[in-house]
């Protein structure tokens, strides 16, 4: 193999500080702007019975360097991986830039008054990275916390905080032990591609498969109230509707960010040019597909072999940069609670029987329809349970009288409290979700009022007594999926649980704690393998037993979608779809206020909206 290869630009290879292109039979060298590090492949002829073939003992961590056709180093990597195709035929390796470093490397940080470029070379140090050409962006971070967070996504979350603030695109990259963090999608200077000169193949895709032209709004009664649509869309291609329903407001941002056009993907496949490397900026005339103007560069991936140096080169029509976000100080974990002597008399633990989601409403003696007379539905006085200190509920007619109920999870003084079922109400029914509605016995309207409505649990007795003596802050339900969506609906109708990132595992929450924690109580370790953010759910996730959704779901009108589902955006949200076309998260302090719990909608159950939305996981077991 001669050391030039023709079409496009040459490219040298060097093993530790030997030239070893001749051997190689092809290379690839790729990269994304949305997945560092860059890497290398080639492979190289292996006969071992052939004495006339050298053999080369590459090992793992070996140097591998590569250079232009001018003697500019383009990569420095360390072989991370070979493997041998036959007893006699090709051995394949894979190297890897310094960058891998930077993504397996993790630390946990508190910064105050820090710029991102202070930040980036505080952190790259700490394992061996000098900082090179670090963009300053003057922009000051007044407090960033990272648990246990990669140092790659430190950086990048540094300047994130900046892009918010001054719109620019950050990328870093690495030069062996040197670290740049520049601005993405500078356009590559006096360079264009452009059909019948250097593009091969060209590839511009448009659909509307996943058109949602109009949102119908409706409210919590099923009325509909208004609709958002693109009059253009509609006109033209006509009307693809998607529904959403609000339990307050009016719902036009929700149903806005729910408008889904054409979606646009172009790929190119031409002779090669090194600078093209992702997250720079290409101009393209291509008059067959009509991509003609600025594009950036996703991903890219050059091949030499045969002597012809190709690229293949993923285009963006807007410029992205890997977004990452910063954690916050944890200052309250999740644990077990022990049921002591409550003061509704619950003192023996956990009753047996069957555990299901309840919804807590409260009632007392008075004459009138709201709160039904004096008399229990067996007409015994009300007043004879009050005063013998016994605590009386009113339950579904499905639950029989003098069945011994013991309230959970509500958040009050009353968890682990037990109570008789004497009473019932035309309103106290099994609801929908199998949640079930009971009416507490109080001693006055005041208490009444000071109660309003509490989810939780309750375990209904069987007559067997007790079995053990703490209760889990876990949930129940039949499936990992269906316990967790419970645990989130439960938080969002508990008002001492609100948004907070001060609180994020307990009692309050941020959206991706209180996913990853729901699933951690379902019993799915998602927590306890590392979950920690939206920004690193997705692997984690996959790993814990879910699987990716989204190809046989619609993004726009949540069809396919079941309840449990994950809906995740990489960067900035992530929620829970709870069936009916409703889903349920922590949402923002926006909705209510900073104090601990609920001042308002900070974690609801609100009609679905495509956030939007990056996947659908789906957990599998």
């Amino acid at each position: 193999m001669r050391a030039h290869f023709k079409g496009g630009e040459s490219v040298q290879v060097y093993w530790n500080q030997g030239r070893i292109t001749q051997y190689i039979q092809s290379i690839t060298w790729s990269g994304s702007a949305r997945q560092a590090p860059r890497s290398v492949t080639f492979s190289l002829a292996f006969s071992p019975l052939d004495k006339n073939m050298d053999i080369l003992d590459i090992k793992l961590g070996d140097k591998i360097t590569l250079y232009n056709e001018t003697r500019n180093r383009i990569f420095v990597g360390y072989v991370s991986s070979r493997e041998k195709k036959s007893e006699a035929g090709t051995l394949t390796y894979t190297a890897k830039d310094n960058m891998s470093r930077l993504l397996r490397s993790k630390g946990t940080y508190k910064f105050t008054n820090k710029k991102p470029e202070e930040i980036a070379k505080l952190v790259a140090a700490d394992v061996g990275i000098v900082c090179r050409d670090i963009v300053a962006t003057k922009i000051n971070i007044p407090k960033c916390f990272f648990a246990e967070r990669p140092i790659y996504e430190i950086i990048m979350a540094g300047y994130t905080y900046a892009h918010k603030k001054n719109k620019k695109a950050y990328i870093a990259q690495i030069d062996d032990r040197e670290l740049d963090v520049i601005e993405k999608g500078k356009i590559i200077p006096d360079f264009h591609l452009k059909q019948g000169e250097r593009i091969v193949t060209s590839s511009y895709t448009e659909t509307t498969d996943n058109m949602v032209s109009r949102v119908a709004i409706y409210n919590s009664d099923n009325k509909k109230i208004g609709s958002i649509s693109n009059d253009s869309w509609v006109k033209k291609y006509g009307v693809f509707q998607g529904a959403l329903t609000v339990d307050s407001g009016n719902g036009k941002t929700e149903a806005k960010n729910m408008l889904n056009g054409i979606e646009k993907t172009a790929n190119i496949s031409c002779l090669g040019d090194v600078r093209c490397v992702s997250g720079m900026g290409v101009i393209i005339k291509d008059t067959k597909t009509g991509l003609n103007g600025k594009f950036w560069i996703e991903s890219d991936s050059h091949t030499w072999e045969n002597n012809v140096h190709t690229m293949e080169l993923k285009l963006a029509f807007k410029n992205f940069m890997d977004e990452q976000e910063f954690d916050e100080e944890q200052t309250k974990q999740e644990s077990s609670t022990t049921l002591t002597t409550s003061a509704t008399g619950g003192t023996n633990g956990i009753l047996n029987g069957q555990r299901v989601r309840a919804k807590f409403t409260a009632y007392y003696p008075a004459n009138n329809a709201m709160e039904g007379g004096f008399m229990d539905a067996f007409d015994v006085p009300l007043s004879h349970w009050m005063s013998q200190g016994i605590n009386v509920v009113a339950a579904p007619p499905s639950i029989a009288k003098d069945t011994m109920i013991q309230i959970l999870e509500t958040g009050t003084s009353r968890d682990g409290g037990e109570y008789r079922v004497r009473d019932r109400g035309g309103a106290i029914q099994i609801e929908a979700g199998n949640v079930y509605h009971f009416d507490i016995l109080m001693n006055s309207a005041a208490e009444c009022n000071a109660w309003g409505v509490r989810m939780g649990y309750a375990i209904i007795g069987n007559g067997t007594g007790y079995t053990q003596n703490t209760v889990s802050t876990g949930v129940g339900g039949n499936t990992p999926a269906e316990r967790a969506t419970a645990q989130m609906e439960a938080w969002a109708n508990d008002n001492s649980h609100g948004y907070s990132q001060a609180n994020r595992w307990g009692p309050d929450y941020d959206c991706s704690s209180a996913v990853i924690s729901a699933y951690e109580l379902a019993g799915v370790p998602v927590k306890s393998r590392g979950a920690t953010y939206t920004g690193n759910m997705y692997g984690v996730f996959t790993q814990c037993g879910f699987r990716d959704v989204t190809s046989s779901c619609n993004l726009g009108s949540n069809a396919g979608m079941q309840r449990g589902d994950v809906l995740l955006n990489h960067t900035h949200h992530t929620a829970m779809y709870c069936g009916g076309g409703r889903m349920v998260h922590a949402r923002g302090q926006s909705y209510g206020s900073p104090a601990t719990g609920d001042q308002g909608q900070e974690f609801a159950i609100t009609g679905y909206s495509n956030y939007p939305w990056n996947c659908v996981l789906r957990y599998g077991g």
